[in-house]
């Protein structure tokens, strides 16, 4: 596990850039620790993509349903 890992070297599994996670201080993490997986919150699906945090309202149209595929929730 890439978290096990990282831990080891005392830096946490981060957003380095807008290419991938990656072992990083946690000083330097712009996802603040929240990983690739995106979740539900408030009704809202939020998620780190891109190399910062995002959240997509659901509530217009859809809502928010955790573990919809590989990368967690998403908006049905």
């Amino acid at each position: 596990m890439a978290s096990d890992e990282c831990s080891a070297e005392s830096e946490v599994c981060g957003s380095a850039d807008s290419s991938g996670f990656r072992c990083v201080q946690p000083a330097d993490d712009p996802c603040q620790g929240r990983g690739s997986q995106r979740t539900c919150e408030s009704g809202a699906l939020t998620g780190c993509w891109n190399g910062e945090i995002n959240t997509v309202d659901c509530a217009a149209c859809l809502s928010c349903v955790d573990w919809v595929d590989a990368n967690g929730a998403g908006c049905e």
